[in-house]
């Protein structure tokens, strides 16, 4: 499931007996009598992380908590030590009901969506390199465009396109929700705008 360092053991007089993980753990047993558990417990728990790796059948969720950041829930396979969970729970009861839920419904944990162009591009597997041939510019212009605060449309579109992806604009407002199909279209010298 991920990449950590064997457990830890834990000292005598340390939190570990009233580890927020543990209460987890404990709800989890009174209703899913065969999951399967692993702890492994900061070496310090108030300014560490702590994870417990869970197991019932094939599916797997882990749960990491820190004081900091609370708990966070993932469910795929393939997360690595140190990355973003997918879901994060200011208590351990949310935490508790989120699993009952992705276990009883044997269903995954929703992954954060990117935060920008290139996190999506990388959820994407492609490199910059990869993606520059595609879109026929030097390695460079696409760092650029990726540390950009701002792009033009047309070169976002672009690049979107040369991921295999669509760009949407959509206008939320009071009365609904409005894709935008395409903007700055200009009318022909005898059509004129409704107002």
């Amino acid at each position: 499931m991920s990449t950590r360092h064997p457990s830890h053991p834990v000292a005598a007089g340390s939190h570990a007996q009233g580890s927020p993980l543990r209460e987890i753990e404990k709800l989890l047993r009174e209703r899913f009598s065969d999951l399967k558990s692993s702890l492994d417990e900061a070496l310090d728990p108030q300014r560490g992380e702590s994870v417990l790796d869970l197991l019932l059948g094939a599916q797997r969720i882990a749960v990491a908590w820190s004081p900091k950041r609370g708990f966070g829930v993932s469910s795929h396979s393939d997360s690595e030590f140190g990355q973003r969970p997918d879901e994060v729970y200011a208590s351990a009861a949310e935490a508790s009901q989120r699993i009952k839920s992705l276990l009883l419904s044997r269903t995954k944990t929703t992954p954060p969506a990117p935060d920008d162009l290139a996190q999506l591009r990388r959820c994407l597997g492609v490199t910059q390199v990869a993606l520059a041939k595609r879109m026929k510019v030097g390695q460079g212009a696409i760092s650029k465009l990726e540390s950009r605060p701002d792009a033009l449309l047309s070169t976002l579109e672009a690049y979107f396109k040369a991921l295999g992806a669509d760009l949407q604009i959509v206008a939320r407002t009071p009365r609904g929700v409005f894709p935008l199909r395409s903007l700055g279209t200009r009318k022909s010298a005898g059509t004129r705008s409704r107002s």
